[in-house]
């Protein structure tokens, strides 16, 4: 443990805390680099925040999702060419019975043709409430 009084300490810096205010205070301009730097990270960020998925809502989602029979409900496929559409039947154990009752190619946005109605059992994280 070092017992040296901290102006006595080797390398330390005095003045650094008093520009850091003065910068704060806008006593100081920063550089154009930092300028742009600092501007586009609040724009960035500010975009992520957006962007970023409210964990309530979906979690209000799937408890809708797991009480209402009949909700209509959507899916994806797994390469993302597809989208499902079905109806909720029931739900037992994090699983939800579906009644797929469309499938859509999502680059036309057309039905496929000669998709069958089937009945499926699936987690209910995979599916999400159809917007209206």
């Amino acid at each position: 443990m070092n017992h040296l009084p901290a102006a006595a300490w080797p390398g330390r810096r005095r003045h650094a805390p008093m520009l850091m205010l003065a910068a704060c205070a806008g006593l100081l301009s920063l550089p154009a680099f930092a300028q742009a730097g600092a501007a586009g990270g609040a724009t960035a960020s500010a975009a992520a925040a957006a962007a970023a998925p409210d964990p309530l809502a979906r979690i209000a989602e799937l408890s809708r999702i797991r009480r209402e029979a009949g909700l209509k409900i959507c899916r994806d496929s797994a390469d993302g060419k597809l989208a499902y559409v079905g109806f909720v039947q029931d739900a037992e154990q994090g699983n939800i019975k579906v009644e797929i009752a469309q499938e859509l190619d999502k680059a036309a946005g057309t039905p496929v043709a000669g998709f069958q109605p089937v009945n499926v059992w699936d987690a209910i994280d995979n599916w999400t409430i159809c917007p209206q």
